[in-house]
């Protein structure tokens, strides 16, 4: 009986270390990611980015997900960044998986990959994030790592809209302008462009401005088709402007008053 509890205490104790030696590390790589975030709101970037090294060693996701946000803003660390959102993700952090699809898309930091692109997008879409949704709709859209579908195109990036993410109501917008996936509604479409715009989205922005210049260039256009033209009292409708000299020499050349063809026009 008493070799029996001893055993027990024994294998007890091995499970309880084991416990420990899993824990202890998670708990300080929670402390140090806590530490960086202080250190961050701080306005103190170094040394938060050793803090959150120092968690990302203890195989913290959420500070590998942060370095991964960190690495992305510098075109050097694009690879680094890469790294590790993908230990983020490997790790439990599903939302890492919406800048790795992003990444492998346009082969940021790594080579380029459409087919895991769509898949870290489609797994992005579980964690119910509208980015992700607007980037899976692109996928789709465009055959991105799988076949052109305009329905789920459509059907993603209303599920974006939803969620009021700028870009999603973007690219929904331009779904109704150009018929993708639904019926052409271009009225629609406007509405959307410009409650996008008003959310921040740059892209429906510039698209406002290229809207409003081109009403403008149509606007002056049709200013001067209705301007009404007077015959030009200098060349007297000639277009020909002539100067006599004394000595009899006369110089001709275009009228500099009217058009060249002897019309003046009033704004």
């Amino acid at each position: 009986m008493k070799k029996q509890f001893m055993i027990a205490a024994i294998v007890a104790a091995g499970v309880l270390a084991g416990v420990c030696t899993i824990t202890v590390p998670r708990a300080v790589g929670r402390s140090y990611y806590e530490k960086g975030q202080t250190a961050e709101t701080e306005g103190n970037t170094e040394e938060a980015l050793t803090y959150y090294q120092r968690a990302a060693q203890r195989h913290n996701a959420d500070a590998l997900y942060r370095l991964g946000e960190l690495y992305m803003t510098d075109s050097s660390m694009w690879t680094e960044g890469v790294a590790a959102y993908t230990e983020a993700y490997e790790r439990g952090k599903l939302s890492a998986a919406a800048p790795l699809a992003q990444a492998y898309m346009v082969g940021k930091g790594v080579e380029k990959d459409n087919k895991k692109a769509f898949t870290y997008a489609q797994d992005a879409v579980a964690d119910g994030d509208a980015y992700s949704c607007m980037l899976l709709g692109y996928c789709y859209e465009h055959g991105i790592g799988t076949a052109r579908d305009e329905a789920k195109a459509f059907e993603n990036y209303q599920h974006s809209a939803t969620q009021d993410n700028p870009q999603g109501i973007y690219c929904l917008s331009y779904c109704y302008f150009n018929g993708v996936g639904v019926t052409k509604d271009e009225h629609r479409g406007q509405e959307l462009l410009e409650e996008s715009a008003k959310l921040g989205c740059e892209d429906a922005q510039n698209m406002l401005k290229a809207q409003e210049k081109e009403r403008k260039r149509r606007a002056e256009e049709e200013r001067r088709r209705n301007r009404r033209p007077d015959r030009c009292p200098f060349c007297l409708g000639t277009g020909i402007s002539e100067v006599k000299y004394s000595s009899g020499r006369v110089d001709r050349s275009i009228c500099i008053f009217c058009d060249g063809q002897g019309w003046i026009y009033h704004d």
